[in-house]
């Protein structure tokens, strides 16, 4: 962080693996612990990615965090979090994505689309077509048309934009077990 901190998201194990919560902390560089939390948004919920927002001017948006919640239990039914926060860790949004009973599962990686207009891409699957989907951060995480959906049965693990524009997508066949293509 800006205040040579270290901001660390994930997942607390709550109940021999079956349900997780949402876990933040913020370090000194030396390892000490100056925040360490853990919420419930939902049954099972993880945080799996942070980036730094590429728009800067905003402190209260300067991080923002993908993870993955579940309302329902059913491990096929995964639905998209998206949370802005602050370098102490204080969330000033957070935005849900995903339809109840579809496995809405692009929140594998998370990566700057367009750094002027502060773009996020949003990277994995949804209803088993790999695909990533644009956010715009300066709406509060809106979804944009700028997404792309690829085959069925595959998933978009890793999402890149070069200095020249271009994208580089890794992903995989959803298969057991699985396929790099």
């Amino acid at each position: 962080t800006a205040s040579n901190r270290l901001l660390v998201v994930g997942s607390r194990d709550i109940s021999a693996g079956l349900s997780k919560d949402v876990l933040i902390g913020v370090y000194e560089l030396n390892g000490t612990v100056v925040r360490l939390d853990s919420y419930d948004y939902g049954i099972n919920e993880s945080y799996n990615s942070i980036v730094e927002n590429p728009n800067t001017t905003n402190a209260a948006t300067r991080y923002v965090v993908l993870g993955s919640i579940n309302l329902t239990n059913n491990k096929n039914d995964d639905d998209v979090i998206l949370t802005a926060m602050n370098e102490s860790g204080g969330a000033s949004w957070r935005r849900k994505y995903g339809a109840l009973n579809q496995d809405d599962e692009y929140h594998t990686k998370l990566s700057v689309y367009n750094a002027i207009s502060g773009q996020l891409a949003m990277s994995g699957h949804l209803a088993n077509f790999g695909c990533y989907v644009v956010v715009n951060l300066s709406t509060n995480g809106a979804v944009t048309n700028l997404g792309r959906s690829f085959g069925a049965n595959s998933r978009i693990n890793d999402f890149q934009r070069t200095p020249n524009g271009e994208f580089l997508l890794a992903s995989n066949v959803i298969t057991t077990p699985p396929q790099a293509q």
